[in-house]
């Protein structure tokens, strides 16, 4: 982490379509830092309760189950923020958040936060239309954790990662899969489950790779898979 020169925050979601004289307020209440790709900008259980800016980059949101296993939570993009739950109730970081890309930051004070919010309603919408928005992606990820096996987690996100083919031809592709630590980080499993679900679409045809490209033959048996049907 360094230092970092001032940005503007009017394109942040928080901020968007407020007063110029708020935004221009909390920019000189900010306190700017650079990250590199992979290191931390919150880490869980941390103390700090400064409500932070995501200006420029992309950061991903992890957690750890008990058995130390890492599980990606969410992505937040250039516009996004962290922070919020420390800013409405003082309590420590109930997150990680790493940089996946250089990032610049905006860390404002909670007090100079809590008094943005009092003073411009417009914030305070904004900040509520985002919350929403978190719990409901937020459930949607604890339900998929609970009930659905590691296998059929990888499965959706080699669902997720893939893209119509160029070819138009109605095939899927991910033209550059991730590693496996990758997706089982989303997956919230090991890499072990990932390398035997895609082999597993691999021997029964449904799925082949060429160098880094996985090709989908049949997305629909896929889908059936991640609700808890069996190759075949």
């Amino acid at each position: 982490m360094q230092e970092a020169e001032p940005r503007r925050l009017g394109h942040c979601s928080v901020l968007e379509e407020v007063q110029s004289r708020t935004v221009a307020g909390v920019e000189a209440a900010s306190s700017w830092y650079a990250y590199e790709a992979g290191e931390q900008i919150c880490v869980r259980g941390d103390p700090a309760t400064d409500f932070i800016f995501l200006v420029e980059g992309s950061a991903r949101v992890l957690i750890h189950a008990a058995s130390g296993q890492e599980i990606a939570f969410a992505d937040v993009d250039a516009g996004g923020h962290f922070g919020e739950l420390s800013l409405v109730d003082g309590g420590e970081r109930s997150a990680t958040i790493v940089a996946v890309v250089a990032c610049i930051t905006a860390s404002v004070p909670r007090a100079v936060m809590l008094e943005v919010l009092r003073l411009d309603s417009g914030v305070a919408i904004n900040l509520l239309r985002d919350f929403a928005r978190i719990m409901r992606g937020s459930n949607d990820r604890v339900v998929d954790l609970s009930t659905k096996s590691g296998i059929q987690r990888v499965y959706d996100e080699l669902l997720r990662m893939a893209e119509p083919s160029p070819s138009a031809d109605g095939s899927w592709q991910i033209p550059t899969i991730p590693m496996h630590k990758e997706i089982a980080i989303w997956a919230g499993t090991t890499t072990d489950t990932v390398a035997r679900a895609i082999g597993q679409l691999t021997n029964v045809g449904i799925v082949k790779r060429r160098h880094r490209t996985l090709y989908i033959i049949d997305r629909r048996h896929i889908e059936k898979l991640a609700q808890g049907g069996e190759a075949s």
